[in-house]
């Protein structure tokens, strides 16, 4: 009886195999692609499909996938998340026994993904409603893969403010020896239309399960003769996160750039040399201790910074910029000028990005002229554009302006203030291509403005302008003094020499347009001058009269005002019987910025 138990167990079993066997035999034509979708359905909580999946078994059993697709998300911009046209690979039996997965020959072809934001912040990449914790990943099952093919495949990123990024790869390989050696990988493809091949050396994959230690990357992008380098490590590798390394950026020109920023190829052209720090913790990317050169121009220790505000919030970018020389000449060459002045002056209630701007140049350069130690603190706001700061130095005069555009009852208003110390009338005259002045010395000037249109134009024709301008150290030459007080010596000779100045003034204020001049005075040892009236520029005109005070001139001056009327463009001069005010200046009638400034002056006296 035992015995034929026996036969009858030993039969049981040889049957079990054999039919296990037979099973395993038969496994490639059976199609698992329905089972799998559902399964895959369950686990990832959205619809999958498979139209065909087979194995083929043995110690590297061969899995072979067609018509893959992964549902998006409700309200995305497209129907599937994910779609793939074929994949094929081979897997090792054994490794399914006691993990990790061991892949080799993975072939890729026509695998499309589409990551997107739904619903406010939703992210399709997440299939689960539990968010993934956010010190670390689980990367301690990543699969070993030997070598991986991909074909015809791309990416598409869609920002948050609706902006595609788009990667296209045309062929790329992954491979490594085994789970403990280097891994290298290689693409070719594009990004936004540039072209771009892609290579990396990264440490071996029994690394990249260790969450708990950095991984190191070595990547080298090139698009034309343009060259990305990045040597560093990354805590996050599989969402290209936690990045912390050496930067090198190699541009000869900005076009390749340009295009993938989907900006046009023309918009800015340069040459760059750049090395710097970068870092990437989530939203932040930070690039530290940036130095090289733009073109020409020389960049000390500079630092960019981009915060991606995700969905509903602009992005902010922050760059503080120290150049040790900075040439527009190079920078502006070629790029297009606008004929006209109608400017759009545009104030964004909510921009993005919002923008911060710190620049400072030891030097700055531009149409044969140069300016030192320039600073610029900008900034663009909700509501609001702001030049907080603006100083230079050029031709030993110093000059100081502030500004700002915002949105105030429904209209854009601009608001700016400049000071001007220390310019020489001389070396103003040469920059300005103008004639002899008869003036010597330094001058100081003090201007404020504010304007409202739709336009920088608009906003012009419509600006209160006040401006003063005053020397209290100089000369003039005293041919002038005499012409303008008539001196009759002057029909026996011509007077040589300057008459130092011991103070000089002039008040000009604008208005739509309609602008006086008072007071305008110049007092020497030889005669004080005045003078006073008003401009149109609407209209192109002018009426000034300049004459002299009798009781600073010479008895052999007559002392007759001059009026200067009519066309700007080709005045009438001829002697008036208007007298020129001398008086004090009335404070009262100045702009309240004007005030101080002009009643320091010994002229307004």
């Amino acid at each position: 009886m035992i015995r034929w138990t026996a036969y009858i167990a030993g039969g049981l079993v040889a049957v079990i195999i054999v039919a296990a066997v037979a099973i395993f035999l038969l496994l490639d034509r059976y199609d698992f692609g329905r089972i799998a979708a559902s399964r895959a359905s369950a686990a990832l909580n959205r619809s999958v499909t498979i139209a065909q999946l087979h194995v083929m078994p043995g110690r590297w059993s061969t899995i072979k996938m067609m018509g893959l697709q992964i549902d998006n998300l409700p309200g995305g911009t497209r129907a599937q998340m994910v779609t793939l046209h074929d994949l094929t690979a081979e897997v090792d039996v054994l490794s399914l026994l006691h993990g990790p997965v061991v892949l080799r020959h993975v072939e890729i072809d026509g695998l499309s993904i589409l990551l997107e934001r739904i619903h406010g912040d939703t992210r399709n990449w997440r299939f689960s409603d539990t968010p993934p914790k956010a010190d670390k990943e689980d990367r301690s099952g990543f699969p070993t893969l030997l070598d991986v093919y991909v074909k015809a495949s791309d990416i598409t990123v869609r920002t948050t403010s609706g902006h595609l990024l788009q990667s296209r790869i045309d062929d790329g390989t992954l491979e490594t020896a085994s789970a403990n050696a280097p891994v290298s990988l290689a693409l070719k493809g594009a990004y936004h239309d540039a072209p771009l091949t892609v290579e990396a050396m990264l440490q071996p994959i029994v690394v990249l399960r260790d969450a708990a230690t950095p991984y190191g990357t070595d990547i080298h992008i090139t698009s034309g003769d343009t060259t990305l380098h990045f040597k560093g490590t990354m805590t996050k590798p599989l969402a290209i996160d936690g990045a912390a390394g050496m930067l090198t950026l190699h541009a000869p020109t900005l076009r390749p750039i340009l295009t993938m920023a989907g900006a046009p190829a023309d918009a800015f052209n340069a040459a760059v040399d750049l090395t710097g720090s970068l870092t990437r913790s989530d939203a932040v990317w930070a690039l530290t201790e940036v130095s090289g050169h733009v073109d020409d121009s020389m960049l000390a220790p500079s630092m960019l910074r981009f915060v991606d505000g995700g969905h509903g919030h602009p992005d902010d970018v922050t760059l503080d910029l120290a150049l040790q020389r900075l040439n527009l000449d190079r920078l502006l060459a070629g790029r297009g000028r606008r004929t006209g002045s109608d400017a759009p002056m545009r104030v964004e209630p909510e921009p993005d990005p919002q923008m911060r701007l710190h620049l400072n140049a030891r030097q700055v350069s531009y149409a044969g002229n140069s300016a030192s130690d320039v600073t610029i603190k900008a900034a663009v706001m909700p509501g609001r554009i702001a030049l907080d700061e603006l100083t230079a130095s050029a031709f030993g005069a110093k000059l100081t302006a502030a500004g700002h555009a915002e949105t105030a009852d429904k209209s854009n208003r601009l608001f700016a203030e400049a000071t001007v110390s220390g310019v020489d009338v001389q070396q103003l005259r040469r920059l300005t291509g103008g004639g002899a002045v008869p003036i010597a010395g330094r001058l100081d000037a003090q201007a404020f403005a504010d304007g409202a249109g739709d336009s920088l134009d608009s906003a012009a024709r419509a600006a209160h302008v006040a401006a003063v301008v005053w020397m209290t150290a100089g000369s003039i030459s005293r041919d002038v003094v005499e012409k303008a007080s008539l001196d009759i010596r002057r029909l026996f000779r011509k007077p040589e020499g300057m008459a130092p100045v011991s103070c000089m003034l002039g008040v000009v204020e604008l208005r739509n347009g309609l602008g006086t001049l008072a007071p305008v005075r110049i007092r020497t040892a030889d005669g004080t001058i005045a003078g006073q009236g008003s401009f149109d520029l609407r209209r192109n005109r002018i009426d000034v009269t300049i004459g002299s005070q009798s009781a600073t001139t010479s008895a052999f001056a007559l002392d007759v005002p001059v009026r200067i009327s009519g066309d700007i463009n080709n005045p009438d001069i001829s002697p008036s019987t208007r007298s020129v005010v001398l008086t004090a200046a009335d404070l009262s009638k100045l702009t309240p910025q004007l005030r101080p400034i002009v009643q320091r002056n010994l002229c307004a006296r």
